[in-house]
């Protein structure tokens, strides 16, 4: 039996963490690549479109990562 007080399912983010990259994608804001040097080593994004698109944006603007 679960515990109401467990953390959700990260697969439930996914939406909002797309919706959160695209925004900083159409600024052009300038914490992007912070962002997604952070965000790449997410796990829970293993296998997820939203992984591909910030390998993607990462292969593309060229981020080195430590």
């Amino acid at each position: 039996m679960s515990s109401p007080h467990c953390a959700p399912n990260r697969g439930t983010w996914q939406p909002a963490r797309l919706a959160a990259l695209n925004s900083l994608l159409a600024l052009n804001d300038p914490r992007l690549d912070g962002a997604l040097t952070v965000a790449v080593r997410d796990v829970g994004l293993e296998r997820s479109d939203i992984l591909n698109k910030i390998e993607e944006q990462l292969c593309k603007r060229k981020v080195t990562l430590p």
